[in-house]
């Protein structure tokens, strides 16, 4: 799914996962809509208070259903959210203008424009990826080739696009 130079990040669905039962999941798409994989929505309660949940968000690529990455917000009042790859090791926190990796080294900021529009650029000011809205089919993001070098910064980079739109909105 990284390898690809445009993905689609559809809205919200509510569907029957055959591990799972019901789920909120995402469907991701290439930039000619054929599937790549899905996001699934899990809430952790936290004993008793009831309302404050974490939110973890767990990708998977398509093919095999292969676990791809998980992104859990942590339960302070900050917007910031943990990174962790398919092994469970720590790539790294986005937080609301910023992604860190997990050795502290910044790997991008996020710029927010109008709409839906947006980009995340490097600490020298390039372009990594620009984020649209294509006609309200979902999120378009086109990363730049030079994120192509390293995977977990696109890792980072659609956990970033991720955490814009955690979780369905109530209907």
């Amino acid at each position: 799914m990284l390898e690809h130079s445009t993905l689609l990040v559809h809205p919200w669905t509510r569907t029957t996962l055959a591990d799972s039962g019901d789920a909120w999941i995402r469907p991701i798409s290439d930039a000619a809509s054929r599937p790549l994989g899905f996001v699934r929505l899990q809430f952790a309660p936290l004993s008793w208070l009831f309302w404050v949940r974490k939110i973890r968000l767990d990708v998977f690529e398509t093919e095999d259903a292969s676990h791809l990455l998980s992104v859990t917000r942590s339960w302070t009042m900050l917007s910031i959210w943990d990174v962790h790859d398919a092994e469970d090791r720590h790539v790294g926190r986005v937080y609301p203008k910023s992604l860190v990796a997990s050795e502290g080294e910044t790997l991008g900021y996020v710029e927010r424009m109008r709409g839906d529009q947006g980009r995340i650029l490097d600490p020298a000011g390039r372009v990594l990826l620009r984020l649209g809205n294509r006609n309200k089919v979902g999120l378009e993001i086109a990363f730049a080739p030079e994120s192509a070098a390293n995977p977990f910064v696109r890792m980072m980079m659609l956990a970033c696009i991720l955490t814009l739109d955690p979780k369905p909105k109530r209907r």
